[in-house]
C-alpha cells in the first residue's frame, strides 16, 4: 500500500491520504492535539474514510437525541477499520494477543482493545460517539444509542474496572443501566452491565437483551446456537 502511494505526486488527494496510514490512527490524533488545524489533514482523513480504512467517531457536544445533531465536527478519534491491518502496523503477533505481555504491550494494549471493540459495535448496527467532559478531565470511550436509550459503554483490557469517568457520566444523566466490557465475566452491580471481552460480540443493536440467549445478565456462561436458544 505504501508503494503504490508513491506513484502519486507529492502533495495529491492520494498521496497526502496514504501517508498518515501506516502508522496508524494515533499519528493523525498527535496532530490534531499540537495544534495542527483539521483542514490541513481533511483531504486525508475523508480519502481513508471513503476507502473505509478509518472510521471517525464523534464527541457528542450534548448527550441527547438525534446524537448525530449534537456531535462536535471538530473533536473526533479514529479507529481502523479492521483488527488485522491495525495488527500488521504494529507488528503486534498473535501471543502478543494471547497473554498480553504486559511489558511490551502497556503502552498500546488499552488502544488495541478499544478498537476491537468499535470493530465489534460497528459490526453490530452501532453509531457510536463519546463523552468528554468540559473540562477535558473525564472521558466514556463510546456512546451508543440501543433501542432508544443512550448508553455509555466503558472499554477496559484488564479486570481493573474503576472508572471514574464512568461514575460521572453516571451522575450526570443517568442512563437506564451502563456497559462494560472489561477482562470481567459476565454479571450486573451497581447499575453496571458486565460484558467480558471476548463476547463483545453479544451486544447487538437488535437485540432486547445484551445477550443472545436471556435478559439475566447474571449468568456467567452460556451456550450460543444460531437460532439463539441455549
Amino acid at each position: 500500500m505504501r508503494k503504490d502511494a508513491s506513484a502519486f505526486p507529492a502533495g495529491s488527494l492520494f498521496r497526502e491520504g496514504f501517508l498518515p496510514f501506516p502508522a496508524g490512527p494515533s499519528v493523525l490524533s498527535k496532530l490534531m492535539k499540537n495544534g495542527a488545524r483539521a483542514s490541513e489533514y481533511e483531504n486525508a482523513i475523508q480519502w481513508l474514510v471513503t476507502a473505509h480504512l478509518i472510521y471517525q467517531v464523534y464527541r457528542a457536544e450534548q448527550i441527547r437525541k438525534p446524537m448525530e445533531n449534537y456531535k462536535d465536527i471538530d473533536d473526533f478519534k479514529v479507529y481502523l477499520a479492521d483488527m488485522g491491518m491495525l495488527c500488521a502496523q504494529k507488528d503486534v503477533r498473535p501471543n502478543h494477543i494471547f497473554f498480553m505481555e504486559q511489558e511490551e504491550l502497556e503502552d498500546f494494549k488499552g488502544g488495541l482493545t478499544e478498537n476491537y471493540v468499535f470493530c465489534q459495535l460497528m459490526a453490530n448496527g452501532f453509531r457510536p460517539f463519546f463523552w468528554r467532559n468540559d473540562r477535558g478531565t473525564k472521558e466514556v470511550d463510546f456512546i451508543i444509542n440501543r433501542k432508544g436509550s443512550l448508553i455509555p459503554v466503558e472499554v477496559r483490557n484488564s479486570e481493573n474496572t474503576v472508572s471514574e469517568s464512568l461514575k460521572e457520566y453516571v451522575k450526570l444523566y443517568k442512563p437506564d443501566f451502563s456497559i462494560r466490557i472489561s477482562g470481567k465475566n459476565f454479571g450486573m452491580e451497581g447499575g453496571i452491565r458486565s460484558i467480558p471481552l471476548y463476547a463483545a460480540f453479544c451486544l447487538n443493536a437488535d437485540m432486547g437483551s445484551p445477550f443472545p440467549c436471556r435478559d439475566d445478565i447474571s449468568i456467567r456462561f452460556y451456550r450460543y446456537s444460531p437460532d439463539g436458544k441455549c
